[in-house]
């Protein structure tokens, strides 16, 4: 699960220092930063911005796949992190599932609207009981097994029983 309070990313500035191989590049933490605008300050004035400087995310962790485009990480990392603060973590991963399920687009589509749409669609109709949530597909039949005290499924449109 992703937890946007340890996001960070390694950025480097494309500069090469003497025989140095590697361009010089540091950590910045996420979470200290509202927007992409604050973090290219912060790269500005940790690598003395001299005009020439090109800012490149070489590694990150706790960023979903998506929010770095050629090396850059977009605005919209901050404005999902932003939308997911009324979410505890496990209506979190759900969110994550159902855009997944959905074929929706935390990058492309507007994260707020997506947010909105979740909760007043797949939240209040989430079930509370494990029962419940597979009594809601009329393929699956739920029965217990006479020798077993655990709950089987049997998937009865797919082989006879």
């Amino acid at each position: 699960m992703i937890n946007f309070s340890e996001s960070v990313v390694a950025i480097t500035n494309g500069v090469f220092y003497g025989n140095n191989k590697n361009p010089e590049s540091t950590v910045f933490y996420l979470s200290d930063y509202a927007d992409t605008a604050e973090l290219m300050q912060a790269c500005r004035n940790y690598f003395e911005d001299n005009g020439k400087n090109h800012y490149t995310v070489i590694a990150s962790d706790n960023v979903p796949a998506g929010f770095i485009i050629d090396g850059q990480l977009l605005q919209q990392f901050f404005e999902l992190r932003e939308a997911l603060v009324p979410l505890d973590e496990d209506e979190r991963e759900l969110f994550f599932d159902w855009c997944r399920y959905n074929n929706r687009d935390c990058v492309t589509e507007d994260i707020f609207m997506l947010v909105t749409h979740f909760r007043e669609t797949y939240m209040d109709k989430y079930p509370s009981e494990p029962d419940e949530y597979l009594s809601l597909d009329p393929t699956i039949e739920i029965r217990k097994k006479p020798t077993d005290s655990r709950w089987g499924i049997s998937f009865t449109d797919y082989y006879e029983s």
